[in-house]
């Protein structure tokens, strides 16, 4: 159900010498589907579609959810007892997600546009997990074989016809896509020692990268081919397809970029001097709005933003979600 929508005024503040922007109206729409008692949003569509998981009041099983533009929930459980779904993304025509047992193993899973689910593994996996999927139908995630997702994880690829490929940028390491695009390409992020940043083109080609010698995170990837993450002890960056990285901090480096959009515009969280979540917007040319919705309690965790929609979640130890329109 839908909580609360309203309008607010925040002040975009500039990186650039204090330069000042002007303000402009923005609408925040709280919400939690039906019976949830804590709601995790953690991808918006171009249509206004959120997807995400709650955890409902009346059992410990996690379900996922998709909300449209009216705010209609549609619940998404694989069947079975003792199932907590605990992912969900469109992909093409259907949904892909992934589940966990009742013995607490992770499995991916399809869902047809007629309902029909269709549980899958990686070959050789005790677990496997799904991160996202596209238009295509085609499903990314990695695996574990060993249990308790211990020793190497590596990714895959399925296809729309359940032929899966797997990969990673360097053997023995632990492979964590993030996103792939409308052509099949994957980015993420490894680790060896430390954190590294990778990129797979749809022929197979990977491409590593590191923010100089800083822990490279990897959270989100446009259709340009920018990507966005975080580095320790660098903070927040953008990375351009030439591979060039610009620094992204609100305030102090404890900026945590979490994604992007086509039109080149970063939505994420900074931490401020008393560790609160603080949400923020940064458009294109560099400048930054802070966004907080009223109740908010100054702990606002934006996942995704599309073109005209961003989302994420609020709160405490209880946390809801919210939808905010009207960000230029």
């Amino acid at each position: 159900m839908n909580r609360t929508s309203f309008a607010a005024v925040a002040v975009f503040v500039a990186l650039l010498a204090g330069t000042q922007t002007n303000a402009a109206a923005q609408t925040y729409t709280t919400f939690d589907p039906p019976n949830s008692g804590s709601t995790a949003p953690d991808k918006v569509y171009p249509s206004g579609k959120v997807v995400g998981i709650f955890f409902p009041t009346s059992n410990n099983i996690v379900a996922g959810f998709i909300r449209d533009l009216k705010g209609a929930f549609t619940v998404v459980q694989y069947p079975g007892t003792g199932n907590s779904t605990v992912k969900v993304r469109i992909a093409g025509s259907g949904l892909a997600g992934e589940y966990r047992d009742s013995g607490n193993v992770y499995h991916g899973f399809i869902r047809s546009s007629s309902g029909v689910y269709i549980g899958f593994d990686a070959p050789g996996a005790v677990n496997t997990h799904v991160v996202d999927a596209n238009a295509k139908g085609q499903v990314v995630g990695y695996y574990s074989m060993l249990p308790n997702d211990a020793g190497p994880l590596n990714g895959y690829i399925r296809d729309v016809n359940g032929n899966i490929t797997t990969f990673t940028p360097q053997a023995g390491s632990m492979v964590y896509p993030v996103a792939i695009n409308s052509t099949g390409g994957v980015v993420g992020q490894f680790r060896t020692t430390s954190y590294h940043g990778f990129i797979r083109a749809a022929n197979g080609v990977i491409t590593t990268f590191t923010d100089g010698p800083h822990t490279t995170h990897v959270t989100g990837w446009n259709a340009s081919g920018q990507i966005v993450g975080w580095s320790q002890p660098g903070g927040g960056y953008l990375r351009d397809t030439l591979g060039n990285f610009t620094n992204i901090q609100v305030i102090g480096p404890r900026t945590y970029p979490q994604g992007i959009n086509d039109a080149g515009q970063v939505v994420g969280y900074f931490l401020n001097s008393r560790s609160r979540k603080i949400g923020f917007f940064r458009r294109a040319d560099g400048t930054i709005v802070q966004l907080n919705p009223p109740g908010g309690a100054g702990n606002i965790t934006l996942t995704s933003i599309s073109l005209g929609f961003i989302t994420g979640s609020y709160g405490g130890t209880t946390s809801h979600g919210v939808l905010i329109t009207g960000v230029h």
